[in-house]
């Protein structure tokens, strides 16, 4: 018979939640990334305009526009999803 050791299932999960939570942070960002694009590809918004509502910096919004789409983007595409 085996015992659980309470600091083993305390350090399991809090790696178990920080997995979730860096899951979660992804998502997030990739939601914003392509609401970002959104806003200026088709919307027509300024980057100014963006960088201000999003936080994100021009020259990071520059850098995500010239980006080539990911594949994740890509699938979404082919999907009819975005």
């Amino acid at each position: 018979m085996s015992t659980i050791d309470p600091t083993l299932t305390i350090v399991r999960s809090q790696s178990t939640n920080l997995i979730h939570a860096e899951i979660n942070a992804h998502n997030e960002r990739v939601t914003l990334e392509r609401a970002v694009k959104d806003a200026i590809c088709k919307l027509g918004y300024r980057i100014d305009d963006v960088s201000e509502a999003s936080g994100l910096a021009p020259d990071e919004i520059n850098r995500l526009l010239a980006n080539v789409p990911s594949l994740e983007d890509e699938l979404a595409a082919l999907a009819g999803v975005c």
